[in-house]
C-alpha cells in the first residue's frame, strides 16, 4: 500500500503495482482498478535473453506465467514460450544469502548495500568474472572479489536480471513494468521497454526519446512537462512528437552498436545515403550501415556533440493543451450541448484549428462564442449531438503537433429509443495491384479488392424489405494498370470532394508497402520498376484524407505481402497517425512486420476472407442483425489468428465507435 485517502463515504487506496480502489464505510470494495503492466516477481528462469540481447522472453504475470517474446530487430511482440536461442540467468555459485535479503554475501564476503536495501535478483556475466545484483533500489555490478564496479539507481525493484551471452548487455525487469538494457561496461541505460497488459501494445525508447512502437502503443509513455510553481504539469504522449522521435532504425542500431549517439550517427549517415540513392536510381535497394565494431563506451566526438546539441528540446516544440471548463460527463435530452474550454499554446506556435468529433465523425458546423475571465479566453461551443449516448472529442493543432484529445461523454436518459446512424452515400476508393515487376508480382490483392468491393456494394444497395444503412454506393476502383500514383491521388481527391456530413468514406488498399525513415508508402503500379519514394503514395496523404472527411471514415489496409519487398512496410507510424484523432475505423491485415497469409484453398488472403465472412453475417449482432465495428473487430481478429495458426495478427482500431457499418447481406 502506497497511499490512503479517507473521505466522507469511505476510503480510497493506492498501491505501487500501480493499482487503486475505493471502499465504502463498511470496508466493502466499490471498485478496483488493477495494474496493466507486467509483473516480474518470481520470474526466475523465465526471464531469458538472446546472445546479442535483441530477443528477450519474460512473463507478464507473477510466477513466470503468460510469457511473451519481443524481438527488437523485427519490432515484433508475441505471446509465446521462450525460443531456444535465449538463455536463462545463471546465479553465481559463490553468491549466498542474497534472495530477499539485506545481507548478501559473495565467497563469504559481505556485499555492501544501503540500510534497508533488499536484494531481489542476480545473474552472472559470461566468463564468470563479474555478476549483477538487482535490489529494491539499485542495479549493481560486482567483480569476483566482491568489489562494486558500478551502481545505477532504479525506477522500481529489480525483480529479474540477466545478461547477454556476448557480455555487452545487462537486462533488468523492474517493478514499474519496464524492461531496461544497460551497457555492461559502465551501467549506462541505452534502451527501455514497456509492454501493456493486453500482450499486444508495446513501446521501446532511448534516453533521448527516440522510439519504436506497436500500433496503438504511442500513448503508453510520454513527456511530463512542469509549468512552474502552483501550476499543474502537462503530459504529452510520445505520439505528439512522432515526426521527430519515431525512429525504429535508431532503436535497432542502439542494440547493434551499444550506444545511442553512435546509433544516431549511423542512422543519419544511412538516411543521407538513401536520399542520394533515391535521387540517382529508379529502384531503391535496402541500405545497410557499414559494419561497425560495438564500442563499450565510445568517446564523444565533435560530430556526436553537434548532433546532440541539434536535438530539439521538447519545450521548444510543444503542441496546444485543451482544458475543459465543462464537466466531462453531461446528462442531457437536448439536441445541442454547450462545451466550454480554454486552449493554451506556446507564443510562437498559436493554435491553427480546433476540431470537434462526435462519435468519431468530424463536425464542422459548430456555433462558437468566447468570453474573457481570470483563466483567460474561454470558448463555448454549441455541439449538435445525436439522440443517443455519445462522445464529443476535441483536438487542437498548432505548427508543431496536435494536442492530446479531450473527450466529453453525453449520456441520454435510460429508456430512450435506440438510435441508428444512417448515411446517404457510401463512397469507396478501392486500390489493388498484382502486376508489380519481376519477383515482386502478387497473386491475390486484386481478387481481395474485387471481392471486398462487391460485398460492400451489395451492403450499400438497399434490399427490398430489409433495413438500409446507406442509400446508394459510389465506387472508384483502381486495379493494376489503373492504379498509378496519379490515379490514386486523384481518387483521394475524389473522396475529399465527394464525402459530405451525411456520407461515409472508405479506403481499401491491397498491394505492396514500403517504409523509408519513419514514413510509410503505398507502392502504386509502374510498368518497368517499383520506383523510388517520389513515385509512391505517401501515408501522410492517406492520413490527411481520412482525418478530414466530414462523414464516417473507414480504412482497410492489406500491404504486408510476401515477395522481394517482403517485410519492408512497417505501418505502425502511419496507422498511429490515422488513429490520433480517434475518428477513423482502421482494419489492418497484420501487425509489426508479419506477412499476410494466403492459400488457393481460401480464395482470398486470410484478412479479406475473415473480413468478408464477418460482413456476410459471422460478425452480426443478434439483437438487430447489423454489423458493428466492435463485433467485426472481434471476429476478424479471432478468425485470422485461427486461419494462420497465430502467425498473422490483424490490427483493428474502433475506439469503441458503436455505429453499425453494415446490414448483413449473405
Amino acid at each position: 500500500m502506497s497511499s490512503l485517502h479517507a473521505h466522507a463515504s469511505g476510503l480510497l487506496a493506492g498501491s505501487y503495482d500501480p493499482a487503486w480502489a475505493s471502499f465504502d464505510a463498511s470496508g466493502s470494495s466499490r471498485f478496483v482498478v488493477g495494474a496493466r503492466n507486467g509483473d516480474f516477481r518470481d520470474a526466475g528462469n523465465t526471464f531469458r535473453v538472446s546472445q546479442d540481447g535483441q530477443i528477450i522472453a519474460f512473463p507478464m504475470v507473477q510466477g513466470g506465467k503468460e510469457p511473451v517474446v519481443l524481438d527488437i530487430s523485427k519490432g515484433e511482440l508475441r505471446s509465446a514460450a521462450a525460443p531456444d536461442s535465449t538463455r536463462a540467468p545463471k546465479v553465481p555459485g559463490d553468491l549466498s544469502d542474497w534472495r530477499n535479503s539485506t545481507a548478501p554475501r559473495f565467497a563469504g564476503r559481505p556485499l555492501s548495500l544501503r540500510p534497508g536495501e533488499v536484494a531481489r535478483s542476480a545473474a552472472e556475466l559470461p566468463g564468470g568474472g563479474r555478476f549483477v545484483l538487482g535490489t529494491e533500489w539499485f542495479l549493481r555490478l560486482y567483480g569476483n572479489d566482491a568489489t562494486q564496479i558500478w551502481e545505477r539507481r532504479m525506477t522500481g525493484a529489480v525483480w529479474a536480471v540477466n545478461a547477454s551471452v556476448d557480455g555487452r548487455w545487462v537486462v533488468a525487469a523492474l517493478g514499474d513494468g519496464s524492461v531496461r538494457w544497460y551497457r555492461a561496461s559502465d551501467g549506462e541505460e541505452q534502451l527501455a521497454l514497456f509492454v501493456h497488459g493486453d500482450h499486444e501494445r508495446w513501446i521501446a525508447w532511448t534516453p533521448s526519446g527516440y522510439y519504436d512502437t506497436s500500433m496503438g502503443g504511442e500513448n503508453l509513455v510520454g513527456w511530463h512537462v512542469n509549468r512552474g510553481f502552483s501550476q499543474s504539469a502537462d503530459f504529452f504522449s510520445v505520439g505528439r512528437f512522432r515526426d521527430r522521435f519515431y525512429q525504429p532504425s535508431v532503436i535497432q542500431k542502439v542494440m547493434q552498436l551499444g550506444d545511442e549517439q553512435e546509433a544516431l550517427r549511423a542512422h543519419r549517415a544511412e538516411m543521407a545515403m538513401l536520399e542520394q540513392m533515391n535521387a540517382e536510381a529508379a529502384l531503391p535497394a535496402p541500405v545497410k550501415a557499414a559494419p561497425v565494431k560495438p564500442a563499450a563506451k565510445p568517446a564523444p566526438t565533435p560530430v556526436q556533440m553537434t548532433m546532440a546539441a541539434a536535438r530539439p528540446q521538447i519545450t521548444e516544440v510543444l503542441p496546444p493543451v485543451i482544458e475543459l471548463q465543462s464537466d466531462r460527463l453531461l446528462e442531457s435530452n437536448e439536441t445541442e450541448v454547450p462545451v466550454r474550454y480554454t486552449v493554451r499554446a506556446p507564443g510562437d506556435a498559436p493554435v491553427k484549428d480546433v476540431k470537434f468529433r462526435i462519435n468519431g465523425k468530424l463536425e464542422r458546423n459548430i456555433k462558437m462564442r468566447s468570453t474573457r475571465s481570470a483563466e483567460g479566453q474561454i470558448f463555448e461551443a454549441v455541439v449538435p449531438v445525436p439522440p443517443k449516448d455519445s462522445e464529443i472529442l476535441l483536438v487542437a493543432e498548432n505548427k508543431h503537433a496536435k494536442s492530446e484529445p479531450v473527450s466529453i461523454t453525453v449520456r441520454r436518459p435510460v429508456g430512450k429509443q435506440p438510435y441508428i446512424e444512417k448515411y446517404e452515400t457510401l463512397y469507396m476508393l478501392v486500390v489493388a495491384v498484382n502486376k508489380y515487376p519481376g519477383q515482386n508480382a502478387l497473386q491475390l490483392p486484386v481478387k481481395d479488392a474485387s471481392d471486398f468491393r462487391r460485398q460492400m456494394t451489395r451492403i450499400a444497395t438497399p434490399q427490398p424489405g430489409k433495413p438500409a444503412l446507406y442509400e446508394r454506393p459510389a465506387v472508384k476502383i483502381l486495379i493494376d494498370e489503373e492504379a498509378t500514383q496519379e490515379n490514386v491521388r486523384a481518387g483521394l481527391k475524389w473522396l475529399r470532394e465527394s464525402v459530405k456530413e451525411r456520407d461515409a468514406g472508405v479506403i481499401f488498399l491491397a498491394g505492396h508497402g514500403m517504409s523509408q525513415e519513419q514514413s510509410y508508402f503505398f507502392i502504386p503500379y509502374r510498368p518497368d520498376s517499383v520506383g523510388k519514394s517520389s513515385d509512391w503514395v505517401a501515408g501522410k496523404e492517406i492520413v490527411e484524407t481520412l482525418q478530414n472527411l466530414p462523414g464516417r471514415a473507414m480504412f482497410f489496409l492489406d500491404t504486408c505481402h510476401s515477395g522481394a519487398l517482403a517485410n519492408q512496410a512497417k505501418v505502425a507510424g502511419t496507422l498511429n497517425q490515422v488513429d490520433e484523432e480517434r475518428g477513423v475505423i482502421v482494419f489492418a491485415s497484420a501487425t509489426a512486420k508479419e506477412l499476410a497469409q494466403e492459400t488457393d484453398e481460401w480464395g482470398n488472403g486470410a484478412f479479406t476472407k475473415a473480413l468478408i465472412e464477418g460482413l456476410r453475417g459471422e460478425a452480426e449482432d443478434p439483437r438487430d442483425k447489423l454489423v458493428y465495428p466492435t463485433g467485426l473487430k472481434r471476429y476478424v481478429t479471432r478468425r485470422v489468428r485461427d486461419l494462420t495458426d497465430n502467425q498473422q495478427r490483424p490490427y483493428v482500431s474502433d475506439h469503441g465507435i458503436d455505429d453499425p457499418i453494415a446490414v448483413v447481406v449473405k
